[in-house]
């Protein structure tokens, strides 16, 4: 169950659970071009369990949604990194009443959601787009009524005999981590670590990128765990930041040398929607809902000087386009 031998610069999909089920394509392919446009090999893409759990979807169109998805994502070169769900969208953060509740009608037991993530591994996992898998984006960091040792072990149980591909439960890097497995016993069931560095994140209160400063703490996981890969499939900054742009500049400019070292990391998100859940607090966009952002263009520059992400070996064995 070894993660692919190759490095992913990419970013996140903003395809959220009500687009599941309206499913725009024009719109989500018009997203996949614009990665493709900026020289992204990677993609991380959010599954819809609640609307499989609730009934809005059947099993049907979520694996032709999947397809059509994974088909195109290919056709770009872009691999996939495959969230299985979202520990916010799936019950775990809200109760009836609360703003934003997936689980209208009821409240999903720990093992109806495990056997839901592994439906989509079994969806996905052959096509040769799909890398690895993130059960449930940040399953440990939030307030969640679901948890613990007995529900990891039961997405675990659930999803590891579907797949030989790498699988993890993402979380979020602060400045307290503790990366051992006697105070964070999920990474028992992490094959690769997938961290999430946000601004100031990994510093609280500080006005330079977390990227440097989380440094300690990656080195830290790559002595505890030294044979298991070190992603991080998050790293953002919202609109609040006055100084966003040198953010990115310098997030960039800090990751460079660690190609190779940490196979993976990729920015929180592509595009800006105002009708994302708690919208305010997703303003994290390399594009606006207008398509117009600078953040964009440091990316763009950034992927077409880079030697080694240029000549990194396409989806289908050729070198990568330029």
């Amino acid at each position: 169950m070894a993660f692919p031998d190759e490095i992913y610069f990419g970013t996140n999909m903003s395809v959220w659970p009500t687009r599941w089920v309206a499913w725009p394509w024009s719109e989500i392919q018009a997203e996949i071009d614009l990665c493709h446009a900026l020289g992204f090999n990677c993609i991380r893409m959010f599954g819809d369990i609640a609307s499989r759990l609730e009934g809005d979807m059947t099993l049907g169109d979520y694996t032709s949604r999947w397809n059509q998805f994974l088909d195109y994502c290919a056709t770009k070169d872009i691999y996939v990194y495959v969230a299985g769900g979202v520990g916010q969208w799936i019950g775990m953060n809200f109760g009836p009443g609360d703003t934003f509740d997936p689980f209208n009608s009821f409240e999903p037991t720990d093992q109806q959601i495990a056997d839901q993530i592994a439906e989509t591994v079994t969806i996905v996992d052959s096509h040769q787009a799909v890398i690895a898998y993130d059960l449930i984006n940040e399953i440990f960091d939030n307030s969640y009524t679901h948890g613990g040792v007995d529900f990891a072990q039961k997405l675990w149980d659930a999803s590891s005999t579907e797949t030989s591909k790498s699988i993890t439960l993402s979380r979020i890097m602060s400045a307290d981590a503790d990366f051992s497995d006697d105070t964070w016993f999920g990474y028992t069931f992490c094959q690769h670590i997938d961290n999430h560095i946000y601004y100031p994140g990994a510093v609280q209160g500080s006005s330079v990128s977390p990227l440097p400063a989380a440094s300690g703490l990656l080195t830290a996981q790559r002595a505890l765990f030294p044979n298991r890969p070190i992603c991080v499939s998050e790293f953002g900054a919202n609109n609040t930041v006055t100084n966003r742009h040198q953010y990115y500049q310098q997030i960039l400019h800090n990751w460079t040398p660690q190609i190779g070292v940490y196979p993976m990391c990729m920015n929180w998100a592509i595009i800006d929607y105002p009708d994302q859940p708690v919208a305010e607090s997703f303003v994290y966009g390399l594009y606006e809902d207008d398509r117009v952002t600078p953040y964009a263009e440091i990316i763009k520059t950034f992927n077409a000087r880079n030697p080694v992400l240029v000549a990194c070996r396409s989806i289908s064995g050729s070198a990568a386009p330029k």
